[in-house]
């Protein structure tokens, strides 16, 4: 009996010691959230060089806003995503630039030092601007002529040749859907998966975490 008290002391001290270590672990880990949710309060901003599914190059600048609120019960709060993307397709010997912007909300918290993101699906709401078209520079010789003539025929009867309007709404219900799409996909992994943005770090105005499909990504702060 006596050697079974004096087991049982040691497996209760060495459980006690071990659950102050994970209490002792825990407790910095939440400080460390809390700090860094504190950082990322604020404007962020960086601009990535991309290739769409075509492989045809396209700039993307990427902001989120984060507001850190501190009665939410966790180290975080919500933020605003704004994408604008300057972009170009080539179709049938005509090339088309446009610009996209888009705005999603969305709930942020920082936990075991890692950026987690959970996109609000009904407040993604996309724009189309500044679209224009020209023919492309290696189009054959009979295109060409096909394409002025048309182009002056339109002119003479006081049309486009390709309506703008219907163009952007084209190119808005594309972006959108393929966005949307993009979101779901990330909220579906966040919650099966726990997919983060991993190793969150802020000093000197730079804000970095890791991504599965680009990386490492780094942001400025801009007021």
């Amino acid at each position: 009996m006596f050697n079974l008290s004096i087991n049982n002391y040691y497996i209760m001290k060495k459980t006690g010691l071990l659950f102050v270590g994970v209490l002792s672990l825990t407790a910095l880990t939440s400080c460390g959230d809390a700090e860094l949710a504190e950082k990322a309060e604020g404007t962020w901003q960086t601009t990535l060089n991309m290739k769409n599914e075509e492989g045809m190059p396209y700039k993307q600048t990427q902001i989120y806003s984060f507001t850190n609120d501190k009665n939410s019960g966790k180290d975080g709060g919500t933020f605003v995503e704004y994408l604008t993307n300057v972009a170009k397709e080539e179709e049938e010997g005509i090339v088309v630039n446009y610009t996209v912007t888009s705005t999603i909300t969305g709930s942020w918290e920082v936990l075991f030092g890692d950026l987690c993101i959970t996109y609000n699906l009904s407040s993604l709401d996309v724009n189309v601007d500044e679209v224009n078209y020209k023919l492309s520079d290696d189009v054959s010789p009979g295109m060409a002529l096909d394409y002025w003539s048309a182009s002056i025929d339109a002119a003479m009867e006081g049309y486009e040749l390709i309506d703008r309007n219907e163009l952007k709404k084209e190119i808005r219900k594309e972006v959108y859907n393929s966005l949307l799409d993009e979101y779901k996909k990330f909220n579906a992994d966040r919650e099966e998966n726990g997919s983060v943005f991993a190793d969150l770090k802020i000093e000197n105005g730079i804000m970095s975490f890791m991504t599965s499909d680009v990386g490492c990504m780094e942001f400025k702060r801009v007021e």
